[in-house]
């Protein structure tokens, strides 16, 4: 059975309610879509906005790898070089 976008909206705000964080995220999408035009354009957006994030994800994900080989590199020097 398909769900009425009314439906949708709902079950979209009482999930944005149990994870308040992602309002903004929420906002954003909202806000590139609206201009979007076709079903082609509003994918092209989505998968902009993602490969962004992961692109943040990633350099993100290697700045902390850096960080806590640093901090290994600090404790074994604390234990002597071991």
């Amino acid at each position: 059975m398909d769900k009425s976008i009314f439906e949708l909206k709902q079950e979209l705000n009482a999930f944005l309610k149990e994870h308040p964080e992602l309002k903004p995220l929420q906002e954003e999408i909202d806000k590139r879509l609206e201009g979007a035009g076709n079903q082609n354009n509003r994918l092209v957006i989505i998968h902009q906005m993602m490969m962004s994030k992961v692109a943040e994800l990633s350099k993100t994900s290697k700045e902390l790898q850096t960080k806590l080989e640093n901090i290994l590199k600090d404790i074994n020097s604390l234990r002597g070089g071991k």
